[in-house]
């Protein structure tokens, strides 16, 4: 018997976890993340700046998220074109994840020692999405259940 016929087949196992991350646990964590995360209003007071930044970033990661729903709901129902729409939706998400942090330190404009902070934290936030990005990456090219629900080339090319 074929190892392709013997291989998972549809968005089950991880291919299913990454759908329900995409789609909701990330749009989810990112809510929670915002409203803790988000400065007292004396702060905000304090620092126009920063309100603005916090602003420009929130609308960077609406439009992330955006793209993670629509990514993951396409990827769910196989539609076509979605694998190879989940790498772009990877390596943008990357992409964002790097330049935020220097996009809001630069945007706040607060004192050195407070920039230096927002662009640390920020940094730990890149090295994390870029650990995400490669698990991911490397399962959507790899998986025997990916190669059989979308096909061998589909899963092997653009990556």
């Amino acid at each position: 018997m074929d190892s392709a016929a013997e291989a998972p087949h549809g968005v089950g196992g991880w291919l299913l976890l990454f759908c329900v991350t995409l789609t909701l646990l990330m749009p989810a964590a990112t809510i929670v993340a915002t409203w803790i995360g988000w400065p007292e209003a004396e702060v905000l007071a304090e620092w126009p700046a920063l309100t603005r930044a916090l602003w420009v970033n929130l609308a960077g990661e609406a439009l992330i998220l955006l793209y993670a729903i629509r990514t993951g709901s396409l990827l769910w129902r196989k539609a076509p074109g979605s694998l190879p729409r989940a790498r772009r939706f990877l390596l943008a998400l990357l992409g964002w994840r790097v330049a935020a942090p220097f996009l809001l330190a630069g945007l706040a404009q607060l004192p050195a020692p407070g920039a230096e902070a927002m662009l640390a934290e920020g940094l730990k936030d890149s090295v994390r999405t870029a650990v995400f990005v490669l698990v991911w990456w490397l399962y959507l090219r790899r998986s025997k259940r990916v190669a059989a629900t979308f096909g061998p080339e589909v899963s092997k090319s653009a990556g």
